[in-house]
């Protein structure tokens, strides 16, 4: 009985595992309500495979307690690693925290621990004004150590794009193809990933100031980003943002800043909203151009 119950508890985990890969790492653009597939920054790789063209030798570790409204101990954290030579490498871990065991009573009978990981490679280069980018990822979980989770694997491909409206305006697209690829099996389970269409627009002025929007369609549901930014001299940045996922009734506002200094950056970003689980998430992520 209790090796059901927790292969029950695995498997209704499991169902909804692979959500975590549209969480969005990037502490800078979750600071502008998660917008960054037009937004031309190495730190918005996540969104858009395409801005590894920016050709930076960049490393970033973000750190994350994730719905602390709703567990204290869920986490994830994120390592990325950019080179001029258009390429890059990024680890994404997630961990669940720690999961009651309990009997069909409702009786306690222990705990496991959950966790997920997607790795990826991503290559880019030119064609004409656009830039264009692929990434291939492995996404892989653990969840019961006598059971073999398969791997899935999966890729991204996304483009980018900007115009000058005038001598110190410009607006940027990004198209972006995300989490194409093959199935997770898990005893009788299934689970595909979470493919989607995304489409981003930015509009910069010579000032500092910067707004965002993304959209993103997946199979069931579809989300929406808005995001604004100031950032002065390049020595530090202000953001705020709004996202929702309607059909979810997930919706948050956004708060963010960023200070650099002699090659290094620190992040921050708060999200919230009273009524929703994302309420009080604290972001944090440390960045060095190498």
């Amino acid at each position: 009985m209790r090796y059901l119950i927790t292969l029950l508890l695995s498997t209704c985990l499991f169902a909804q595992a692979n959500q975590v890969f549209t969480i969005n790492p990037s502490v800078y653009s979750s600071g502008m309500g998660n917008t960054g597939m037009a937004h031309g920054n190495i730190q918005n790789l996540f969104h858009n495979p395409a801005l590894i063209t920016l050709d930076t030798n960049y490393a970033e570790l973000t750190n994350v307690t994730w719905l602390p409204d709703l567990a204290s101990d869920m986490s994830y954290q994120n390592l990325m690693y950019t080179s001029d030579k258009g390429f890059g490498v990024e680890l994404f871990y997630f961990n669940y925290g720690t999961q009651v065991e309990a009997d069909a009573s409702g009786i306690v009978l222990g705990d496991f621990d959950a966790s997920s990981f997607r790795l990826g490679a991503t290559y880019g280069g030119y064609i004409k004004d656009w830039h264009l980018g692929g990434r291939f990822n492995i996404y892989s979980h653990d969840f019961l150590d006598s059971i073999d989770i398969g791997n899935s694997y999966g890729f991204d491909l996304g483009a980018y794009r900007e115009w000058m409206v005038n001598d110190t305006n410009y607006m940027a697209l990004g198209i972006v193809l995300k989490d194409l690829g093959t199935k997770n099996s898990f005893v009788d389970t299934e689970l595909e990933l979470p493919a989607s269409l995304g489409l981003g627009f930015k509009y910069t002025t010579g000032n500092g100031f910067t707004i965002a929007t993304d959209t993103k369609l997946y199979q069931d549901y579809y989300s929406l980003g808005f995001g604004t930014e100031y950032s002065y001299q390049e020595l530090f940045d202000i953001r705020a943002g709004y996202y929702t996922e309607p059909d979810y009734e997930v919706d948050y506002f956004t708060i963010g800043a960023g200070v650099q200094a002699k090659g290094i950056g620190l992040d921050v970003t708060f999200l919230f909203n009273p009524d929703s689980f994302h309420n009080k998430t604290f972001m944090l992520s440390l960045g060095f151009e190498i």
